[in-house]
């Protein structure tokens, strides 16, 4: 019957996605358990995130849930979640050599979206440009902002589109992979990007691969999201976080080097003892981890006992955790992903 013949497409249908979905973070995952005690790769954050999607995807295949086609939306930072597929997708292709992944992302991006499919079709458009080049070639990721939109281009220098299939690539169920065809497609791609108010279009004129770019709605930055880091020169900067290879990010920020501020790297709270933050540094920037090791107070708590909610940023991984959030928004702090503290904007000054 048609109704038998609907269901069996639909569960078709999710078994692809789910195939799809859990693939990327699962090799990522094996390649990161390589990779423990290398100092080199932040592991800890990736793999929070990798957590966080499988979590997604079996919160998704809850018999409870109703409504497959309306994923709720939520302000995300686009900046932080392309930087986390980027991060995520070099660890999964490692073993590539041949295979070349430049990107070039703007900070401090907002959109109204759902941040686990925005992932999902990136992942897809990823992999096509990964096959369609056999593994051998370069794949850039762009991520630019414009007057009243954010633009993602990914580009690719494989065999590219023909002129003749442009066009019929956004259909349901139209493919050019003869085997093993377990992606979501660009038709179920066009249609959750147009649900947020944007586009996924195809540039037919681009002659060295393919060229794709989705536009979405900027939204405005939120209160709580620091758009620079406002250092005064000759002050301390004091970073607080249990993971070596965040010292070690901020120590590579080229302003971190050029000796016109102090800066001063700690693994818990135990520097504030003898220390007293508003007497002694009434000027000086404290980054602050939320979760550390052995710490009873998480760094909320610690940014508001020990006076320094207009001197601190929060840094964390769980950045996009509501009740987080509406603990910073709640007491006036900055929260700051973790995973894009190399792009945030240093400006240091004179007064």
């Amino acid at each position: 019957s048609q109704a038998e013949q609907a269901k069996q497409k639909a569960i078709y249908d999710l078994s692809r996605q789910i195939i799809h979905d859990i693939r990327s973070p699962l090799t990522a995952l094996s390649v990161l358990m390589n990779h423990l005690n290398d100092p080199s790769v932040d592991s800890r954050y990736l793999i929070e995130d990798i957590i966080n999607r499988i979590r997604k995807i079996t919160v998704d295949l809850s018999p409870n849930k109703q409504d497959w086609d309306s994923e709720e939306m939520s302000l995300e930072s686009i900046s932080a979640i392309v930087k986390n597929f980027v991060d995520e997708k070099r660890m999964e292709y490692q073993n590539y050599p041949e295979l070349k992944i430049e990107t070039s992302i703007a900070f401090g991006l907002f959109a109204t979206l759902n941040r686990f499919q925005l992932r999902r079709i990136l992942s897809n458009l990823f992999n096509n440009s990964v096959e369609a080049m056999k593994g051998n070639g370069s794949i850039q990721l762009q991520l630019i902002e414009e007057s009243k939109s954010v633009k993602i281009y990914l580009k690719d220098t494989g065999p590219g589109i023909a002129v003749d299939l442009a066009d019929k690539i956004f259909t349901d169920g139209f493919t050019t992979k003869k085997h093993n065809n377990s992606g979501i497609g660009l038709f179920f791609a066009k249609r959750e990007i147009l649900r947020y108010g944007g586009t996924l279009d195809i540039d037919k004129t681009y002659k060295n691969g393919a060229s794709l770019c989705i536009s979405l709605p900027k939204s405005e930055t939120p209160d709580h999201f620091p758009t620079n880091l406002k250092i005064q020169r000759g002050c301390e900067v004091f970073v607080v976080d249990d993971d070596k290879t965040i010292h070690n990010t901020w120590q590579e920020r080229s302003e971190f080097s050029t000796g016109q501020f102090e800066a001063k790297f700690y693994y818990d709270f135990s520097f504030i003892r003898n220390h007293n933050p508003i007497v002694k540094s009434p000027n000086s920037l404290y980054l602050i981890d939320y979760n550390i090791v052995g710490e009873r107070r998480n760094g909320i708590d610690f940014i508001r006992d020990s006076g320094l909610v207009s001197q601190a940023v929060l840094i964390t991984n769980q950045y996009d955790d509501p009740e987080i959030i509406q603990r910073c928004i709640d007491l006036g702090i900055k929260l700051l992903p973790k995973n894009i503290i190399s792009l945030i904007p240093i400006l240091v000054s004179r007064d």
